[in-house]
């Protein structure tokens, strides 16, 4: 890496990548019956859907000097929603039926630098989906590597397909991982699990006296109505779609609202609608996987069509990454150099196939239009 590339990266960090007010910064989750619902609350709704192979032998992307990259291998292909460029989901779902999802945490604080590897905070979502089946091996490992912040103060949810969830968050400097039986209500927004949980206690049907809240931006207003939403997926044995996405309309923040995802766990379908396009799509994940040798592809998230949008996905350039990447930047406070925006771009085409097939096995470098790397 050029000594310009290390410096428009150092550049980059401190910018505030997710330069939202605080008042969009108002995401809801939660889990009920076989379901996961995600409602993205934030002041841009562009983005991508990617379909991610298995079989990608990658290196974290470093951003400070005190950085240890992780490396890996993905060992499941996965679907995500990604804003910031590929590599660097929201969330998204893998073919083991993990879910992991992002929502802003303005409390965290991060571990300071120490032995362990790193990536950053949206890489790790990526990290989660290519490495493990289940919400036990994210828990099991989440300790294996550190955080290292770029810009985006977040907690993460994370549910599999025998209906087991987490929510893990730095708080204090240590990640505290909230799982299981200890979880309560498989629902979280943009308070800590434990002010959540503390709030869900005083209210009528979970073991207080205070009525529920009514419509509220608030976050903790809508971890309580979450809360109940969860709990009706749950007793009504919820797989209706239908359902998870008129109980995501029950914590919508007005315009701030740009996506609502419901993923069907057990068979790995995704639905989603935006703001700019509110037709429902939906996607088999097992329709649009492919080997690692094969282009990644993509689909625009405000494709207009409803109904099953598998055909639509197209091979991902890196123009279109990077077109991808420069829009995003362009909501940051301050101008970001243009080598950054080129790194990001290219970095994926550093990955090896270490696919099956003996061709895989030797390729280098992702297919893009851009050429040699700059």
């Amino acid at each position: 890496m050029t000594s310009c590339v290390r410096a428009a990266l150092a550049c980059l960090a401190v910018l505030p990548l997710w330069g939202a007010g605080l008042e969009a910064r108002a995401c809801t989750a939660f889990a009920g019956g076989g379901l996961v619902a995600k409602g993205y609350d934030w002041d841009i709704g562009y983005g991508l859907v990617l379909v991610n192979p298995k079989g990608l032998k990658k290196r974290a992307l470093a951003f400070h000097p005190t950085d240890r990259p992780f490396e890996w291998v993905a060992e499941h292909a996965s679907l995500t929603f990604n804003q910031y460029g590929r590599e660097l989901p929201n969330g998204g779902i893998n073919d083991a039926g993990l879910v992991v999802e992002v929502l802003w945490l303005g409390e965290s604080a991060y571990p300071p630098p120490d032995s362990r590897p790193t990536v950053n905070e949206l890489q790790w979502v990526q990290l989660m989906l290519d490495r493990y089946a289940t919400t036990g091996e994210v828990v099991g490992h989440a300790g294996d590597v550190r955080i290292s912040l770029v810009a985006g103060k977040v907690h993460y949810f994370v549910c599999d397909a025998a209906r087991e969830c987490a929510v893990l968050e730095h708080v204090g400097q240590k990640l505290v991982v909230t799982a299981a039986a200890a979880l309560g209500a498989r629902a979280i927004t943009n308070n800590t699990w434990t002010d959540s949980a503390a709030r869900l206690r005083q209210i009528r049907g979970f073991g207080g006296t205070v009525p529920p809240p009514g419509r509220s931006a608030k976050s903790l207003d809508r971890y309580v109505q979450a809360a109940f939403a969860a709990r009706h997926l749950d007793i009504t044995a919820g797989t209706d779609v239908a359902a998870a996405f008129r109980l995501l309309g029950r914590v919508a923040v007005g315009k701030r609202t740009q996506w609502n995802i419901v993923y069907d766990l057990e068979v790995r379908r995704v639905h989603f609608k935006t703001q700019a396009a509110p037709a429902v799509k939906q996607v088999d994940l097992a329709a649009v996987v492919s080997d690692c040798a094969a282009p990644v592809r993509a689909l625009d998230i405000d494709h207009a069509v409803a109904g099953d949008v598998a055909a639509a996905f197209a091979p991902l350039t890196r123009a279109q990454n990077l077109a991808l990447i420069q829009r995003s930047m362009s909501e940051t406070r301050r101008p970001v150099p243009r080598e950054a925006g080129t790194m990001l771009a290219a970095y994926p085409e550093s990955f090896s196939c270490v696919g099956s097939t003996p061709a895989a096995a030797g390729r280098t470098r992702a297919q893009a239009d851009g050429g040699e790397l700059d």
